[in-house]
């Protein structure tokens, strides 16, 4: 390929909803990302056609835009463009020259999580488009999705993340996150794919409280530092009960494994993506629990963070 690039999906352990309005939220790079490979081809007739392969290795989506106003010429697959689109005319706006050529290009994107995950499918799009455009990736988020920003963070990370907005601006800085308990706790996914935009604006429409958002700061900061299951389960669950008054939601044990012996907490959009669990006991089989339950996709932590 003439460009390559790769960008890590994400999981926010801490401080989802809130870190839209500047609470400290911890969040991790996974082993599963997007890549994107460029290729030139023969022609000269002023087209790029991009092919999204799932991680089946099947195509979900192939378009051909005009590199004129990348105006769609031609679609197949069911996963619609219309983000893809709105990427590459932001893109253009902030490099002129960003494709100007006649010559053909294929760029081919392979996403190594089932879509459904919510690991992360627009953000690992935005960071390799603004790689290959260079364009800053989070003036491209800003600029046609609604969010923080924590994952395009975490796309280009190497190590877990502590994520806030001051003055509406990104900062973040990487750490190693790796408890004493790690081998304990386990990502499970519930089945239901949220629609992160949805959830924003929802939570958009709730009065902003400071208080709430120190709180939520300070679980971010006692997370890092716990050393015990027993003390990270105690900020799990005082975490949920934060969000589920701010949100009049029921939380998610409560809905789906109020028998668990151990705390569970919802990550990223409430309801339906991933959950956290962490067992208070130490020789409980905490996979074999949730696949009991019904739930097929369940990770360990090593099997679901990157680590280099």
């Amino acid at each position: 390929p003439q460009f390559h690039s790769y960008a890590h999906g994400k999981l926010l352990l801490s401080g989802e909803y809130f870190v839209l309005d500047g609470a400290k939220a911890l969040a991790i790079p996974t082993r599963f990302g997007q890549r994107l490979e460029v290729f030139s081809e023969n022609e000269q007739d002023g087209k790029l056609i991009w092919e999204g392969l799932s991680n089946k290795n099947e195509i979900f989506m192939r378009v051909t835009f005009d590199l004129n106003d990348f105006e769609v010429v031609k679609k197949e697959g069911e996963v619609s463009h219309d983000l893809l689109q709105d990427l590459l005319r932001e893109a253009r706006k902030r490099q002129p020259g960003f494709l100007a050529q006649k010559q053909n290009i294929k760029a081919i994107s392979k996403i190594e999580f089932s879509l459904g995950w919510g690991l992360g499918s627009s953000s690992t799009l935005v960071y390799n488009l603004a790689q290959w455009s260079q364009v800053d990736p989070f003036q491209l988020l800003f600029a046609t999705l609604e969010g923080s920003g924590y994952d395009v963070a975490c796309a280009g990370a190497k190590e877990a993340i502590v994520y806030q907005l001051k003055n509406e601006q990104p900062h973040w800085n990487e750490l190693q996150f790796e408890p004493p308990f790690a081998e304990r706790l386990f990502f499970i996914y519930l089945g239901k794919k949220q629609n992160s935009s949805d959830a924003v604006r929802k939570f958009r429409n709730q009065p902003r409280v400071q208080k709430t958002i120190e709180h939520i700061s300070g679980i971010t900061e006692q997370m890092l530092v716990s050393a015990t299951a027993a003390d990270f389960c105690a900020l799990m669950e005082e975490h949920e009960t934060v969000i589920a008054e701010a949100l009049r939601l029921p939380k998610v044990k409560d809905l789906f494994f109020s028998d668990f012996p151990g705390a569970a907490k919802s990550l990223g959009a409430w309801g339906g993506d991933f959950v956290m669990a962490l067992a208070e006991n130490e020789s409980f089989d905490t996979a074999a629990y949730f696949k009991a339950k019904g739930f097929e996709t369940v990770f360990g932590f090593k099997e679901i963070i990157f680590t280099r």
